[in-house]
């Protein structure tokens, strides 16, 4: 219930103000919002709220900072809180999840994946990541995934129009009811399965034949539909697995040694699963549907008709794209309070991966993963390889300790994001950095050293809105890794902008970039879409080395 009283108050920005909604309060992820209310109803909003966002200042008084994390919040007497950044909310968040998972599904990790989810009331095995198969279903059956890659409506199709197999049975019927009688039925008569009857006065061609006898019934064959076919018994089988995730899941979360917020948020999230997948579940159709003993992949329902094509696809990004390369703090950043700038360091490394794909095909081998029932942890140099050698990596160190390529002659760096690449006989290096702040980050860096524009520029820096402290970066990359050829930001703008090593002024188009990209640069990188220009530098730098 929401208290009426409770309204969030901006902590510093006073034109900043929460806008009332039906049921809490739609707040700005950016700003700090402040809480007073009675030592109760704080405990009860502290309780309700991750820790991360969630802070008591005194008694009375609770300071919700939310920062990056965006998504809706049930926050006790306050209600539901629906929490956007100025850049994204959570469609966009989840946007990005699911496009991560597509690329996710798509790599060929190491020996030791598991190739295929148990098909029984088991549920996921000891391999298979629990934590991120539930928030795989939590998402595809929520009200924000996108219409064509939503699972409920693909079910209610299947179950208003299941695959039906036709095929010919044989019943017994009165021998003048007989319409459809095949040959096998005739030789029953001959051998004597239906016994005679003496007749008079018919002349038909079995009573001749037959001496004056004939049956009273015959098998006659009729065609029925049967709904007991393999393609039937998948969706049956998948539907069982999505339940028992949801079983298992609620199991955990009952256990201890997770804070009740959280604990909550997972029962009530098994519970809107169940009551979406419910229906579907008793529907009198699955009465019909057997066990699968095997499984159909080699069908032609499963690989084109819509309902039972998107199901299948559903199911193998359940198996492969729900296993995200999170450790299990990143996971509850991401999965519970969203945060949106860790997700797009990901993307920025799964985006990285489909731009070489690009150029040259498909992976050889994915970093190989170790995972239990909440995580899949991936550790820092984790990797895409292709067979010429070149490599994505993710989360790499470099340091005066290394040799070679991953040395840095000062400080110790780790890029998000790495493309190494071979150039004769040694190797190159291009580094990534996600900067999800950064608004344009182009018109961050000035041309000239006009003074006035450099003193507003140092005003900005002190407010906290000028990001220069990015740009700089960019340089320390390039500057203290011997091997790297060039270093850029990645960011959610539209605008691309280069600088040479050897001057020349500032690239913005893709068709001006140099043969040789040596120097600094800004790529923008939308949420869950590979543009134009990363797939250009990606090109430019992989060039000559295609498949």
């Amino acid at each position: 219930m929401v208290e009426s009283k409770l309204q969030p108050r901006c902590r510093h920005d006073r034109s900043a103000v929460a806008i009332p909604t039906e049921t809490g309060w739609r707040l700005q992820a950016e700003h700090g919002w402040v809480i007073e209310a009675s030592p109760e109803l704080c405990a009860q909003i502290e309780e309700a709220l991750p820790r991360a966002v969630c802070e008591r200042l005194a008694r009375g008084v609770v300071l919700l900072s939310f920062g990056n994390h965006v998504g809706r919040y049930r926050a006790g007497p306050l209600g539901t809180l629906i929490v956007h950044t100025g850049k994204w909310g959570e469609a966009d968040y989840d946007h990005l999840l699911e496009r991560i998972t597509e690329e996710a599904a798509a790599l060929p990790y190491s020996a030791g994946t598991p190739s295929a989810l148990p098909f029984d009331r088991t549920m996921l095995g000891s391999a298979d990541v629990l934590y991120h198969a539930f928030s795989y279903l939590r998402h595809v059956l929520g009200p924000s995934v996108s219409r064509e890659r939503a699972l409920l409506p693909m079910l209610q199709g299947i179950v208003r129009n299941p695959h039906r197999r036709f095929q010919r049975v044989g019943r017994e019927v009165p021998l003048e009811l007989a319409r459809h009688v095949e040959h096998r039925a005739l030789l029953d008569v001959v051998r004597g399965r239906w016994p005679l009857d003496k007749v008079r006065g018919v002349k038909g061609p079995m009573a001749v034949a037959l001496q004056g006898h004939q049956p009273s019934h015959i098998e006659e064959s009729v065609a029925c539909d049967n709904l007991d076919t393999a393609e039937n018994r998948f969706v049956k089988c998948f539907l069982d697995v999505a339940m028992g995730v949801v079983e298992r899941m609620r199991d955990r979360a009952a256990g201890a040694g997770r804070p009740a917020s959280w604990r909550q948020r997972v029962q009530d999230d098994c519970a809107a699963i169940e009551r979406t997948l419910q229906p579907i579940k008793r529907h009198g159709l699955w009465r019909d549907v057997g066990r699968m003993v095997h499984f159909p992949a080699s069908s032609t329902v499963l690989q084109r008709r819509l309902e039972y094509r998107e199901v299948f696809r559903h199911y193998n990004r359940l198996r492969l794209g729900s296993r995200l390369p999170l450790d299990t703090v990143t996971a509850e950043q991401l999965l519970e309070v969203k945060n949106v700038a860790l997700l797009y360091e990901m993307w920025a490394c799964f985006a990285l991966v489909k731009a070489v794909r690009g150029v040259l095909g498909e992976p050889q081998l994915a970093g190989k993963l170790s995972r239990d029932d909440h995580q899949l942890a991936v550790g820092w140099d984790y990797e895409v390889r292709w067979a010429g050698g070149t490599r994505v990596l993710y989360n790499v160190s470099f340091s005066r300790s290394h040799a070679a390529t991953r040395r840095s002659y000062s400080v110790p760096l780790r890029p998000d994001v790495v493309l190494e690449v071979p150039a004769g006989g040694a190797r190159q290096i291009h580094v990534f950095d996600a900067k999800f702040k950064v608004d344009w980050l182009a018109g961050s860096i000035p041309d000239g050293e006009d003074h006035q524009a450099e003193t507003e520029n140092v005003n900005l820096e002190r407010e906290g809105t000028f990001k220069r402290a990015d740009i700089y970066k960019m340089h320390a990359y390039r500057d203290a890794i011997p091997a790297a050829m060039s270093a850029w930001a990645l960011y959610p703008g539209t605008q691309l902008r280069f600088f040479p090593k050897e001057g020349g002024g500032a690239i913005e188009q893709v068709s001006d970039l140099p043969e040789s990209l040596e120097g600094v640069g800004a790529v923008p990188l939308s949420s869950g879409e590979v543009g134009e220009e990363l797939r250009a530098v990606v090109s430019q730098i992989l060039r000559g080395q295609g498949p």
